[in-house]
């Protein structure tokens, strides 16, 4: 007996018939024995009289969304069915916290308070960096050498210039500030910028002290004095007069540095300056220049050089000269004309000044003894009885006394010229004459002056 099964696929759109030949025997038993067989599958189950048996296979369930199908002729998967069954049971539903709106309303609280400390720092830091509502009030501090930011802004803090020190040293940390050491006097009304400025120049400095320097003073005499009043230290004060650079045509003009003993000598005008206390040495240097020199040194002196065929330097030198051997303006003149003679003369052109003999050193006694059996054992290089003509620079810082002697001298015709012990001068044209005049100078003996101005005292006080 042969059964014959129409199959067809709704959900492929594919059909297949299947051939079973199945003795009528076995075909009884399989249904015999079949416990839970279904009788509604055979309701549309057409019987032929040709003994084959059609069945049609109940409709299938229709596929859920999303699921795809197995392609025609692919055997089923063997995987589990995952489909999702409208029979699961629903989820548990998870246990509300309690007191979650308390919890939210303090953290919202906390957030708060937060933000108004945080908004209220950076306002107070705000206003104290732009110097706002501080009022105004003079302060004086002292900054000391190599100061920190830490260090100026405790001293600002107890000065009251700052109110906010960790605003500011964030500010000064940001901004890299940098500070110079020195007294300044700053007012609370000043915002940070401001602060920083005047304490990185020496615009609000205090300590400035007033030093004169007398008309001839040298280069190691400015030096001692500058250290006597606390601008500089003598040994950086004479570096500097060796290696700072100048902005001066006249200055770059000096062609012979290595024969010099300090470069500067001769331009370090003779004036009453101010200087801050623990200057930069080369500030002081180029004050000399700037304020002294370039001042002093006018256009007229220059022109009036020229006439003599004298450059700058040449008018310094010889003013150098003539104001250590001299000191009122009268004999400052008729010692620059026997100079001027001796520098046009073709037989005697060798000055023979005794204030050149020693230079750098004031006398023979000032020279250390190595020296004297070496470089000085024929006096300095600057030593005009062997040198001819004008010595390798000034040697010396002469005043306009002696500057306007240089390029103004007396109409004369003495070549030679000495003092006496009171200051009084001899003049002489021959070599002759001027032996007689040394040997009268020096026989004069000093004047005490000291009961003459007793006299004086009192007949101004009978």
């Amino acid at each position: 007996m042969s059964e014959q099964y129409d199959r067809d696929n709704s959900s492929s759109g594919r059909s297949g018939n299947f051939q079973i030949s199945i003795d009528d025997d076995k075909l009884d038993e399989v249904l015999n024995s079949a416990d839970e067989f279904d009788e509604s599958l055979l309701e549309d189950t057409d019987v032929e009289n040709t003994g084959s048996i059609k069945r049609t296979p109940p409709p299938r369930r229709p596929r859920p969304d999303g699921e795809r199908r197995r392609p025609s002729g692919t055997p089923p998967s063997r995987r589990p069915d995952n489909r999702v069954s409208n029979d699961r049971a629903p989820k548990k539903k998870k246990p509300k916290k309690k007191n979650g709106c308390l919890y939210k309303m303090i953290y919202f609280i906390v957030i708060c308070i937060v933000a108004v400390i945080i908004s209220q720092t950076l306002i107070a830091g705000i206003n104290d960096m732009l110097g706002v509502n501080k009022g105004e009030k003079k302060c004086t501090i002292i900054v000391p050498e190599n100061a920190s930011i830490d260090d100026v802004s405790a001293l600002l803090k107890e000065a009251g210039l700052i109110q906010e020190e960790w605003f500011y040293k964030l500010y000064s940390d940001m901004t890299h500030a940098k500070y110079r050491f020195g007294t300044y006097q700053l007012d609370t009304s000043m915002d940070y910028q401001a602060l920083n400025t005047y304490m990185a120049t020496n615009l609000k400095r205090t300590d400035i002290v007033k030093v004169t320097f007398p008309e001839g003073y040298s280069v190691e005499q400015i030096a001692k004095r500058l250290e006597e009043n606390k601008v500089c230290s003598a040994d950086a004060f004479i570096a500097a007069v060796k290696t700072t650079t100048i902005k001066n045509d006249y200055v770059n003009e000096i062609d012979n540095a290595d024969e010099r003993y300090y470069r500067l000598e001769g331009y370090l005008f003779p004036d009453t300056y101010q200087f801050y206390l623990s200057e930069d040495p080369e500030t002081v240097v180029k004050k000399f220049i700037d304020e002294g020199f370039r001042v002093r040194i006018t256009a007229e002196i220059i022109e009036k050089g020229k006439e003599l065929d004298m450059s700058v330097d040449d008018i310094l030198t010889l003013a150098s000269i003539i104001q250590k051997e001299a000191s009122k303006p009268d004999d400052m003149k008729m010692i620059s004309g026997c100079f001027h003679n001796r520098l046009k003369s073709k037989d005697n052109q060798w000055l023979g000044s005794d204030v050149t003999y020693w230079y750098p050193y004031p006398n023979r006694e000032a020279v250390p003894a190595a020296l004297l059996e070496g470089e000085f054992k024929e006096g300095s290089r600057y030593n005009t009885y062997k040198l001819k003509g004008l010595p390798p620079g000034p040697i010396c810082n002469p005043g306009l006394d002696a500057i306007r002697a240089a390029i103004n001298p007396a109409n004369t015709d003495y070549q030679y010229f000495v003092n006496d012990a009171n200051g009084k001068f001899y003049y002489a044209r021959t070599k002759s004459k001027h032996d007689e005049n040394v040997s009268y100078a020096e026989s004069v003996k000093k004047k005490d002056t000291s009961s003459e101005e007793d006299n004086l005292i009192d007949e101004m006080n009978p």
